[in-house]
């Protein structure tokens, strides 16, 4: 659960980005917190004067209604652009109809993924892990992907690679968010372009991809 503060006592960022066409909610808030000179991304979150909790780490899930209004106005970006940032905009196309039921009270009341849906563990991740494409981390603009993070992709759809979940280095996983995209948060070794990864038999591209995807 997410706690928010009073938007009355939150002021717009004063520099922000622009969302990258599949760009992921965490990438964004990372690119964010780059922008502003900020070392944790978790200072976009909760201010330094510790007044308000942070939001949930599993960001790309963001449920709650006063959470949207919440970074909406923190990054000036409407309430259709926050959806697409999380996967619940691939509900509809997962072919995931028990999914699919009206939100409660304070949620979103738009189609979304719940914690505990049987959807939500066989499609996704689990909520706070990610998996990255090192090549695409190398190239500009740099950004992480929403379907990276869907459990029956495997590779990277413009590379055809495979997607690493871990740093080479320290063989720390890779949190979904992160201060910065292109780095192991655990040692600082950069995870841009940092292999030669294998290609995936050519055949995984076309019947793994994120729009069929199903448990």
């Amino acid at each position: 659960m997410s706690i928010v503060p009073d938007l009355v006592h939150v002021f717009p960022l004063p520099l922000r980005v622009v969302p990258e066409p599949l760009e992921d909610l965490a990438s964004l808030l990372s690119r964010t917190a780059v922008q502003m000179e900020y070392k944790q991304v978790n200072w976009l979150l909760r201010p330094e004067d510790g007044a308000y909790s942070r939001l949930d780490p599993a960001v790309c899930f963001l449920l709650e209604d006063a959470a949207y209004h919440y970074l909406g106005h923190l990054l000036q970006l409407n309430e259709e652009t926050l959806y697409k940032l999380t996967f619940h905009r691939f509900l509809m196309q997962m072919h995931a109809p028990d999914e699919v039921q009206p939100s409660p009270s304070g949620y979103l009341q738009r189609p979304l993924f719940f914690p505990n849906g049987h959807a939500t563990h066989a499609l996704f991740l689990p909520k706070s892990a990610s998996r990255v494409c090192p090549r695409c981390l190398a190239e500009e603009p740099v950004c992480s992907v929403l379907y990276w993070n869907i459990r029956p992709v495997v590779a990277c759809l413009k590379h055809r690679i495979f997607l690493v979940d871990s740093c080479l280095h320290c063989q720390g996983k890779i949190p979904l968010l992160r201060s910065a995209i292109t780095h192991c948060p655990h040692c600082s070794h950069t995870v841009a372009a940092e292999i030669t990864a294998s290609h995936p038999p050519s055949n995984s591209l076309r019947t793994r991809c994120f729009c069929r995807a199903r448990p």
